[in-house]
């Protein structure tokens, strides 16, 4: 094999291969990529792990046909150090890779692409299609809440239903709720021709790398296999396997009635919360991490936190109704919610110090809501 790429292509190419490459060292195949021609000038690079995968084609001069499988960050961090200029990639009959471009040559050892592990089959038969940028928005506000290792596996991915032209992404990890419902325009890609009526569950480790790829102005296309999730952006195919897994009625743990709401500028809380994160992310002395506090009274929001090492204090003003609340929350689960909610005022919803808080926008529509919840700790 003796194939010619442009370096920039090239490295392009193999970004999204990095991150899913498997580093469990159990099987050395899975933690390379799959370099197979495809023409005279087309190159295919897959990569898979096992549970998630990509594939992408590039534009390259194919002097010599062939295929290997060659350690994916090796290969990028020596494409870096290179010179910019045309990289040069052949393989011998002894399995190793010469990589060469100008007076600059490195040597790989390589392995037969017969060791790659066979790709699922990546098409289905349900799917549609929507702006990447509104994809990425309605997935970034909820994936702060998605769980990482839990023991129930529904609640690791973010729950994502399409119903006509709504969708909704739901995410937990048993602390709090992120919810996000918007209508869209999508492109229907069902082929029956039926209206969407679809739900699913991505890994979130997965949806990590989705995002990734979300970077261009045109759409993303998810299409649903038997077991897979796929999303092809541009040149890129990435697919995941869905967790097989019913979701947990989140529904039921949303309150329909609060003793005492208030509309708070967004901005100022987010202020005050991140002077006091200093003092609740305090672990000195091996102290636990300490509760922010939030008072709310008469038209005022006192917000504060004491650690062993020190204190903070702020105030800002509100328009309450209802009943004075003392309330402590982890400081970090509360900031992840303000930050991914929109607009200036956010109306925030309670009942008691051991009742979790909703977090919602001032007006809410129905074509483009939000909701996000956050349990308190005892203080």
């Amino acid at each position: 094999m003796k194939i010619v790429f442009e370096k920039a292509k090239l490295l392009d190419a193999i970004a999204p291969a990095l991150g899913v490459v498997s580093d469990r060292n159990t099987m050395t195949a899975i933690e390379g990529i799959l370099v197979a021609s495809a023409g005279s000038d087309k190159v295919e690079i897959s990569a898979y792990d096992l549970e998630k995968g990509m594939k992408t084609s590039l534009e390259a001069r194919v002097v010599d046909p062939g295929s290997c499988v060659i350690n994916a960050g090796k290969l990028s961090r020596i494409l870096r150090v290179m010179p910019d200029a045309d990289i040069t990639i052949e393989v011998n009959d002894r399995g190793v890779a010469k990589i060469h471009s100008g007076k600059s040559k490195f040597e790989l050892h390589v392995l037969p692409a017969e060791d790659f592990p066979h790709l699922p089959e990546l098409s289905g038969e349900r799917g549609f299609t929507l702006p990447q940028a509104e994809f990425k928005k309605i997935v970034s506000q909820i994936s702060h809440a998605i769980a990482q290792n839990d023991q129930r596996p529904a609640i690791n991915g973010a729950f994502i239903t399409i119903k006509g032209s709504k969708m909704t992404a739901v995410a937990t990890d048993g602390s709090r709720i992120a919810l996000r419902e918007k209508v869209c325009e999508f492109g229907n890609l069902n082929r029956s021709g039926e209206e969407l009526d679809l739900e699913f569950i991505v890994p979130g480790k997965a949806l990590g790398e989705v995002m990734k790829l979300l970077e261009g102005e045109g759409d993303v296309t998810i299409m649903l296999g038997r077991k897979h999730a796929i999303f092809v952006c541009g040149e890129v195919c990435f697919f995941t396997r869905m967790i097989d897994s019913e979701y947990i009625n989140y529904e039921r743990f949303i309150p329909t009635e609060s003793k005492m709401s208030a509309v708070v500028d967004r901005e100022k809380l987010i202020s005050a919360l991140e002077c006091a994160l200093l003092v609740t992310e305090d672990r000195t002395l091996g102290q636990a991490k300490s509760p922010v506090k939030l008072n709310f009274e008469d038209g005022s929001l006192s917000i504060s936190s004491t650690s062993v090492s020190g204190s903070f204090a702020d105030e800002i003003e509100i328009e309450k109704d209802g009943c004075d609340l003392l309330i402590g929350f982890n400081c970090r689960y509360l900031l992840d919610a303000l930050r991914a909610a929109e607009g200036e005022k956010v109306k925030i919803s309670g009942s008691t110090s051991l009742i979790c808080v909703l977090i919602e926008a001032v007006e809410e529509k129905e074509e483009d809501r939000f909701l996000y919840l956050v349990l308190p700790v005892k203080m």
